[in-house]
């Protein structure tokens, strides 16, 4: 009898040794499985992050582009107004001049 329990006391030790060693080596397995996915998710969103920078710097080119359109146009404007503004007193100018000329030097 006390050979059996011996026998059974031994074979439970090495049941329990053989159960750490599995344990051991799945623990393993999992922690490889998180490096793995953790290097996997950083990779992820070390790529989102650079789509996002570039959608952002696009984003921004477009609006600087819309911008600078935008007061070509307010400029193009103005100079038509001084254009047609100035067309309006060529005539008036010439004018004036005349008279000044005429005045100044038409009498003698």
């Amino acid at each position: 009898m006390a050979y059996e329990i011996l026998k059974s006391v031994l074979e439970a030790e090495a049941k329990a040794e053989e159960m750490k060693k599995e344990a051991v080596q799945k623990a393993e397995e999992q922690k490889a499985q998180a490096i793995a996915e953790g290097e996997r998710m950083l990779s992820l969103v070390r790529q989102e992050g650079k789509q996002a920078l570039i959608r952002a710097a696009d984003d921004a080119a477009e609006e600087s582009q819309m911008t600078a359109r935008s007061i070509m146009n307010e400029a193009e404007e103005a100079c038509n107004a001084i254009r047609t503004q100035a067309a309006k007193n060529k005539e008036a100018a010439i004018q004036a001049v005349m008279r000044k000329v005429v005045g100044n030097y038409g009498s003698h």
